[in-house]
């Protein structure tokens, strides 16, 4: 495969560290360019490592008609057209993959988010957004932490960077402190309940005059924030709603938390694994009662069917980047149990097929198709038609590849996009030809639980929150 490029600019220095991870984090949330990638030890080991990184050698953020380049203290602005992968590869320099080697990033790489309406660069349908709105970035960090969870080391890598004073900064940084009490100020659903219901039931005429299976339609909340510190956030989402794919992702004033359960794909030793999620239930305190809910979600021929579309949508797109006869689903409707939801989930693999680099991967996969609907391009048309805005960093990725290959994608739900004191969450739901309105509109509550408890709002607080859906109230 050759060397990678980076090797020849810097030196990529590593070496393993006695800092908490708690000590690294704090620092690393107030970073203006910044991100940690986290999984939880005892939730699972689906994702094995800890990510954070900051002082970025370069760094890429996309908007519909402008790429700029960071590299150094050198500042270069590219037009964006229909070609903007192959730029995005020049830029990147990412290898072909093939995935050798049991730990990432023992070769710089980056990482990335990609909103929903990067799709555009796809000439796939999205809905209207402003021309500055950034559609993704992207960092390579100088000073990268490792945390394996197999193995409990964390290691250092730095470029071209004194370890020993990276270290001593974080060990006089003090540990982040939650703030008490509520954070947010005001919040209010983009859309009342008789809004919403009405274009569920156009999303259902759809449905019924055969244009789509399944739309996931999203809904959004928007809010303001009291002064507390937005790493406050971050604390509170990772002590009470433990996922398996947290992340910070911070650009300057614009910061993104997720605390996803979903894989989107994983690339290693050439092979690639997804990890589709369709349908949802609440958890209770009660045994008996969570037992009941994660029964039904698990026999729930609504939800296996909207799993299925989906991993037909998910194989289809496989087909295009993978040997023939190599994709298979490994399994179907496994319910996965998280502090606030039970999940279903099924897992399908596939040999790559060879001279792929990341962005052909993503060019065949994106956006997850479990949030879309399928068929994936006549079903976005008609979320362009519905949705009322923008979805931003919701339902896009997140993850890295590094200089061997390998990679690790997240989809980004049951996250928060904040600037300045504004707050923006969206929820979704799959509507099927046997969707009901008003359930809908439940699920997408219980979606947001994670979210609302971090924030310290009730379902009542919420403007245009509607308590009895069945009545328009």
């Amino acid at each position: 495969m050759g060397c990678h490029p980076e090797k020849a600019l810097t030196m990529w220095n590593s070496a393993p560290v006695s800092l908490s991870w708690v000590q690294i984090e704090s620092f690393a949330l107030a970073q203006p360019d910044g991100f940690i990638l986290a999984s939880p030890a005892e939730q699972d080991l689906r994702s094995r490592f800890h990510f954070a990184g900051w002082s970025p050698e370069e760094k890429i953020l996309i908007s519909k008609k402008k790429l700029t380049h960071q590299k150094g203290k050198t500042e270069s602005a590219y037009p964006v057209d229909s070609d903007l992968l192959s730029l995005l590869k020049t830029l990147t320099r990412p290898m072909l993959i093939d995935g050798q080697g049991d730990a990432p990033f023992d070769q710089p790489g980056w990482f990335f988010t990609l909103s929903y309406e990067f799709s555009c660069f796809l000439s796939l349908p999205v809905c209207r957004f402003p021309d500055d709105q950034i559609l993704a970035a992207g960092l390579r960090p100088g000073i990268l932490f490792r945390k394996d969870l197999k193995t409990g080391e964390t290691r250092l890598f730095t470029t071209d960077r004194s370890s020993e004073k990276v270290i001593q900064d974080i060990s006089r940084t003090p540990e982040l402190q939650d703030y008490p009490g509520k954070i947010a100020g005001s919040a209010c659903f983009r859309i009342p309940f008789p809004d919403y219901r009405e274009k569920v039931n156009r999303i259902l005429e759809a449905i019924t005059r055969g244009d789509t299976y399944e739309v996931n339609f999203v809904h959004e909340l928007t809010g303001i924030l009291i002064p507390y510190g937005p790493a406050s956030l971050w604390k509170r989402l990772t002590a009470t709603s433990p996922s398996s794919f947290f992340t910070w992702f911070r650009t300057g004033s614009r910061i993104l938390i997720s605390s996803s359960p979903e894989r989107f794909f994983r690339l290693e030793n050439n092979r690639i694994l997804v990890q589709p999620m369709k349908g949802t239930r609440k958890r209770h305190s009660d045994p008996e009662l969570d037992k009941q809910e994660s029964d039904s979600l698990k026999n729930s021929e609504k939800d296996r069917a909207e799993n299925l579309m989906i991993v037909d949508l998910m194989r289809n797109d496989l087909g295009k980047i993978c040997s023939p006869g190599s994709v298979l689903t490994e399994q179907l409707f496994t319910v996965e149990s998280y502090p606030t939801v039970h999940q279903m989930t099924s897992t399908i693999s596939g040999k790559l097929t060879g001279g792929l680099t990341i962005w052909d991967v993503i060019e065949a996969l994106f956006p997850p198709g479990s949030m879309t609907g399928a068929p994936k391009k006549r079903t976005m048309d008609i979320i362009s038609e519905e949705e009322t805005g923008p979805r931003g960093y919701y339902s896009g990725i997140s993850g890295y590849f590094d200089g061997s290959g390998l990679s690790e994608w997240s989809v980004l739900i049951r996250c928060l996009e904040v600037e300045g004191d504004a707050f923006s969450a969206k929820a979704g739901g799959a509507i099927t030809a046997d969707s009901d309105p008003a359930q809908e509109y439940a699920e997408t509550l219980i979606k947001l639980k994670a979210i609302l408890d971090s924030l310290g709002l009730k379902p009542e607080e919420i403007g245009n929150f509607s308590s009895g859906p069945h009545t328009g109230s």
